[in-house]
């Protein structure tokens, strides 16, 4: 891979996936799972910095905004072009981590103080979904043509890994989300494969792609509770599956639902989450998808675009549309109220 030096940012609505948590530190900071190594074990490990930034890239605007949570505001704003995908932000480093798709697929290191591009990677393809791990000091990044998994070392600025995803069947459109679980294990939706894949770092990056064949499309999919399963939704038919690692099996369909998207785990109350509709949330029982709770977000916004719940938190974080602007609000999951908000203007 070739470093680069040409400046440029670009745009997207998503959330970011690191634990970017501060202000009240009892209500909204989760503490993250100690991942020990066996030469190290008699150490309690440190957990990670609490973030006192956190950065929001809006398709509105075409802007990257860096929000102050000591004070619930804007701090900075970026310019952003339209082939950036998703970021990452690292709290140690103060690094913004920037994935480019097309025409010009790369990685590249912001420093949000100086607005400067201190470092650039050239990517074979399209990168389309990255994330960074917080005690491994890691970023995971994939790309369009699921035939590239990258590991970037956050604290060498290296690349220290690249290994083949999904070289059998490979269709055009590739990974398109990545999301945490268990264990320092990581779960893909494939979009139009009408699949999802597992894939576990820790023992030599072994994968295992479960295709669901009464799906169109799946977009979203998250762990389950204890990693055996996983929630994946089809947003073409509205449906929201539970479906077992290893067989296969479909143990649990929800159909007919109202544009499902963002569904997400709640540990706290074993709870499955997703948006529904223009702007409701939806609980459901874990194995049973039994309506458990429903909330209307409306007096808020006019559309949930993306909500997230952070492995372990009692907030969710969620962008909405309210005429024409950005939100960015996080909300006490346990009653629903609002703890912080942030028009992105």
């Amino acid at each position: 891979m070739k470093s680069i030096r040409t400046l440029s940012i670009t745009t997207i609505i998503v959330s970011l996936l690191v634990l970017s948590c501060s202000g009240d530190q009892e209500r909204e900071s989760p503490e993250p799972e100690q991942l020990v190594d066996a030469k190290t074990a008699s150490e309690p490990a440190a957990p990670p910095p609490r973030a006192d930034r956190h950065y929001v890239l809006d398709e509105v605007t075409r802007t990257i905004y860096e929000i102050d949570l000591e004070k619930d505001e804007i701090s900075n704003r970026f310019e952003a072009k339209d082939n950036l995908v998703c970021i990452a932000y690292d709290p140690v480093k103060r690094m913004l981590y920037q994935g480019f798709g097309a025409p010009d697929p790369a990685l590249k290191l912001l420093n949000p103080a100086t607005a400067e591009v201190v470092q650039a990677f050239e990517f074979p393809e399209p990168v389309t979904a990255m994330l960074f791990h917080p005690i491994k000091r890691c970023l995971y990044i994939i790309s369009k043509d699921s035939t590239h998994f990258m590991t970037f070392d956050c604290d060498s600025l290296k690349m220290v890994e690249s290994f083949p995803l999904h070289v059998v069947n490979r269709g055009f459109v590739g990974p398109i989300s990545l999301s945490p679980g268990p264990g320092s294990r990581l779960i893909t939706a494939n979009g139009d494969r009408t699949s999802f894949s597992a894939i576990y770092p820790d023992a030599g990056y072994q994968m295992q792609t479960i295709t669901n064949s009464l799906a169109d499309r799946i977009d979203c999919a998250v762990f389950a509770f204890d990693g055996t399963a996983a929630y994946s939704c089809d947003t073409k038919k509205g449906s929201l599956f539970r479906i077992q690692f290893g067989s296969g099996e479909i143990q649990t369909q929800l159909d007919s639902l109202d544009r499902p998207r963002s569904v997400q785990i709640e540990v706290n109350s074993n709870t499955v989450v997703v948006v529904v509709g223009r702007n409701d949330v939806l609980m459901l029982h874990p194995d049973t998808f039994t309506e458990t709770g429903r909330i209307s977000l409306a007096d808020h916004g006019d559309r949930i675009v993306h909500l997230e719940i952070p492995p372990k938190a009692n907030f969710a974080e969620v962008l909405m549309t309210y005429k024409g602007v950005t939100r960015w609000l996080r909300f006490d999951i346990r009653n629903w109220e609002v703890m912080r908000l942030v028009e992105l203007i």
